[in-house]
């Protein structure tokens, strides 16, 4: 074992049924840590070169420190958040992902691990960040499993007014049935990549249209910060990443991250061309729509 490498042993984070369970009996938001974040948190510049993936967001200072200062909070007992990270992290998890998964978590703490291990709470049990990652990375890809995870999903936005914060070409829900539950839907549509260069915006046009509904973020990491700052001020947001892309690939039966007709997919190995993603879309879809932030 390397010098580097730090077991995650002591670490606790909740399964997947647990995460959920606790989300929608205590109604409470979701704040998200992937490897995206740990990488920004932990200057990850390097690592950005490295992994075209990982463009969505430059690395950033400021980005960075509120990552950190999240992260590291000495409490969150006096906020309605919990706080996720990968489920990759335990080692007995992997072998519940594909060779492809499991290899990326064992090179990424491999790398990494060691810095994490030390800026982790012992004592807090986390929630599991990989509950929107519900498809691609895991070797039981049935219908029966998948539909039954998507099934608990679903309960958290139940009968609910949804505000989606999402970069624009992500269209959480267009063309399935992923929030055909939900009371009503409006968005805010914020850049694709680098969106935290226009937080305060999103910030300020999240909290004018967020009142009294549930807020569902898709943004990368800037979803991370402002799910938390968004508890702080008495909203309820959660972070919901790729899940509408999971959802896609699981519908298709895709074996790769395949791109998606009409819809962002950052990790698709056949990426669309950009301008794909600025044709019309439904009268329904574009009246959701309450802001646009360029």
């Amino acid at each position: 074992m390397s010098s580097k490498t730090k077991n995650m042993d002591g670490i606790h984070i909740a399964s997947f049924e647990e995460t959920i369970k606790s989300v929608v009996s205590d109604g409470s938001s979701l704040t998200r840590f992937g490897d995206g974040e740990f990488s920004l948190m932990l200057n990850g510049e390097f690592l950005l070169q490295r992994e075209r993936s990982l463009h969505f967001q430059r690395a950033d200072v400021k980005l960075k420190n509120r990552l950190r200062e999240i992260l590291t909070r000495e409490s969150y007992d006096n906020l309605n958040i919990k706080v996720a990270i990968p489920n990759g992290f335990i080692v007995d998890n992997r072998t519940l992902l594909t060779e492809t998964a499991a290899r990326f978590w064992n090179d990424f703490l491999q790398e990494n691990g060691y810095k994490i291990y030390n800026i982790l709470d012992k004592n807090y049990i986390y929630s599991d960040a990989s509950i929107t990652r519900f498809y691609m990375d895991y070797c039981d890809k049935s219908n029966r499993t998948i539909s039954n995870k998507v099934k608990n999903l679903r309960l958290i936005w139940e009968n609910t007014d949804v505000l989606f914060v999402e970069g624009k070409g992500s269209k959480l829900g267009l063309n399935n049935n992923l929030f055909d539950n939900v009371k009503s839907i409006n968005r805010i549509l914020c850049p694709n990549s680098d969106a935290f260069d226009k937080y305060e915006e999103i910030f300020e046009a999240t909290k004018k249209f967020g009142r009294d509904k549930l807020i569902l973020i898709a943004l990368g990491p800037t979803a991370t910060v402002l799910a938390y700052d968004l508890a702080v001020c008495g909203f309820r947001a959660i972070d919901l990443g790729h899940i509408d892309i999971e959802y896609e690939w699981f519908k298709m039966g895709a074996d790769n991250k395949i791109s998606i007709s009409g819809k962002v997919a950052m990790e698709a190995v056949d990426p669309l061309p950009n301008d794909i993603f600025d044709l019309d879309d439904t009268d329904d879809y574009q009246l959701e729509v309450l802001q646009t932030i360029d």
